[in-house]
């Protein structure tokens, strides 16, 4: 079986006529994913292409920086969703927007996608899932469920890559990618493998994000950067007997180029980018140049850095190996497999006090932006945003030993579980600091806190539960809620050594 849909010369220009270009693409998953799909990646991928894809001494260069890149797209592109739900009340106004208005937003946040990156023709169909017809069902809601899935269940500060792949679970897809015995023994079958769910998932981010920004009238994504393009470099025993197949793939290549061509808003063909950050060569000042490490030049790999600090960074803490232990050594297709397989952490313990995510507990998009400017901000216990203005934030630090304690206690054990009691116990406590603050024209109201605290922990807090009136005398006699001394004692000695409070 191949998919006939990569093949761009037989889709309907999607410029022209995009309801008839995602017509197509909906014919094709109706086609491949109906009763007479492929059920193992075997059907899909022939064998010489496997061969080629375990003998190529580039494929595990391509992989790692394809795997980087994907990393930091994945940053970028949760850190927008969080922020989105929890500023801008994205999903309330997708509720609110009619039919039409969705589906238009669907559609032209598929085409962006399409005009921002290469080779989508060639990963969308990994994505059954990522069609109009299937976001725009329930009412919209499936794109918001999509989204959500989507989420982990932690975010890093600023900018930070995701190193972990994230994922969406879709049946016939996670059927065809679950190696049988056979394709398991097939170093081709698991690279091959590989490579899809990282297509896909490329593909699901670049979609969903530009869904997002075509709805809210924003930017479109950062441009994704696409590692270069090597012409495979296999043994003799190979090169003679597939020419068909890499002239066919390098045509490819080439029409891709000349469809993203110079004056457009479409992504510019990247030849190399730093191998740390990410930053494109043609993105660099004028006085500054990408520079290419020496030893891994004479094998044959393009590995540039953009600055001593990155080149640095990625020799002693390069993922998912440090660069001193691959300089100037071949990387085998087996070492690929081998680094795939590694369990990568999602994040790096920007603030570890931060507890994980209890078992079964699913953290909300605007937690997650709280836990997320909390890491921006260390010393910051909470932050309170004003509903009506979302660059208007108010950042609460409690001076007292004892009632920063208690406010990490209860908020780590509301973060964990979504515990309603400790939730109740953190609103009295924010709001108790706000009356103790009120000369601060801050523009956040009680009301406001509460709002928040039920979008962020999923909770029903009621139209005003327990609201500090007046001012208090002492901040220090805040009423604890049966606090007990000893657990005081035990968070403030968590908080001095930095380790994860528990509930």
């Amino acid at each position: 079986m191949r998919w006939a849909c990569m093949d761009p010369s037989r889709m309907p220009d999607r410029h022209k006529d995009p309801h008839a270009w995602e017509a197509t693409w909906q014919r094709d998953f109706d086609m491949y994913y109906g009763p007479s799909r492929a059920h193992n990646i075997s059907d899909i991928f022939p064998h010489l292409a496997t061969e080629i894809l375990a003998s190529s001494s580039d494929t595990a260069m391509i992989h790692e920086q394809s795997r980087r890149a994907l990393s930091r797209l994945q940053g970028g592109f949760v850190r927008n969703v969080v922020a989105s739900f929890a500023e801008h009340n994205f999903e309330q106004k997708w509720r609110q927007a009619g039919q039409q208005r969705r589906e238009e937003a669907i559609l032209g946040g598929i085409l962006r996608a399409f005009n921002s990156s290469m080779h989508m023709d060639l990963r969308r169909p990994w994505c059954p899932d990522s069609s109009l017809r299937h976001l725009a069902g329930n009412d919209g809601m499936v794109y918001i469920q999509t989204l959500k899935d989507l989420l982990p269940s932690d975010v890093g500060s600023a900018g930070a890559p995701i190193e972990e792949l994230l994922s969406i679970p879709c049946p016939v897809v996670d059927e065809i990618l679950t190696l049988n015995n056979e394709e398991e023994a097939n170093t081709g079958h698991q690279i091959s493998a590989i490579q899809a769910r990282m297509m896909r998932q490329e593909c699901m981010v670049l979609i969903l994000g530009e869904i997002m920004c075509f709805f809210l009238g924003t930017p479109e994504q950062a441009r994704h950067v696409v590692p270069k393009v090597y012409k495979p470099n296999l043994p003799s025993s190979l090169a003679s007997i597939a020419p068909a197949v890499i002239a066919g793939y390098m045509k490819h290549v080439k029409q891709q180029k000349d469809a993203l061509g110079e004056g457009t808003d479409c992504e510019k063909v990247v030849s190399l980018s730093c191998f740390t950050c990410g930053v494109a060569g043609c993105d660099l000042p004028e006085d500054k140049r990408l520079r290419e490490c020496p030893p891994c030049k004479l094998v044959g790999r393009s590995i540039a850095y953009c600055s001593k600090d990155c080149q640095a960074a990625d020799w002693k803490r390069g993922t998912p190996v440090p660069h001193k232990i691959v300089c100037g050594k071949e990387w085998s297709a087996e070492l690929m497999v081998q680094h795939a397989a590694r369990k990568q952490s999602a994040l790096a313990p920007s603030a570890p006090w931060l507890p994980p995510a209890a078992t079964g507990f699913k953290r909300s998009p605007a937690l997650l932006y709280q836990m997320a400017m909390l890491k921006d901000s260390p010393d910051v216990d909470y932050v309170l945003m004003n509903a009506d203005n979302a660059e208007l934030k108010l950042p609460i630090m409690f001076v007292f030993s004892n009632c920063k304690s208690a406010i990490v206690l209860h908020r780590n054990r509301a973060m964990y579980n979504g515990a309603r009691e400790s939730v109740v116990i953190l609103l009295r406590m924010l709001c108790r600091y706000l009356v103790e603050n009120s000369a601060r024209d801050t523009g956040i109201s009680q009301c406001m806190i509460v709002r928040q605290l039920e979008v962020e922990y999923g909770v029903d807090l009621g139209p005003a539960p327990n609201l500090v009136r007046g001012r208090p005398t002492d901040v220090d006699t805040i009423e604890f809620n049966n606090v007990k001394f000893e657990e005081i004692v035990r968070v403030r000695a968590a908080l001095e050594k930095s380790t994860i409070l528990e509930g």
